[in-house]
């Protein structure tokens, strides 16, 4: 399992195996990741996105499928970033 604002290598392949399959989604990974000098099984945030950027760059499906990750990489930081107020308003005078 991966720690907060990091990925594991593993979940970045994921996010390609629905368009690549489960080897190639690996090989890809791999290969960005290590022409970056990125090594181990967790990488934060930002060496993620770099990674699925590398890939990106590629043409076809491969490409796509890592613009998409990118996407929904950043979606999640912005979810998981995002604080919700949910103690009551001063102006509401039903709970005074």
């Amino acid at each position: 399992m991966a720690h907060p604002g990091t990925l594991g290598h593993a979940e970045l392949a994921q996010f390609l195996e629905g368009a690549l399959g489960a080897e190639r989604a690996e090989i890809a990974v791999t290969a960005a990741a290590e022409g970056l000098g990125y090594r181990g099984a967790q990488h934060t945030t930002a060496a993620a996105l770099e990674i699925l950027g590398v890939i990106a760059e590629q043409d076809g499906l491969v490409g796509i499928s890592a613009r998409f990750a990118r996407s929904r990489v950043m979606s999640r930081m912005a979810t998981q970033s995002c604080l919700l107020y949910t103690s009551p308003s001063p102006r509401d005078l039903s709970t005074s």
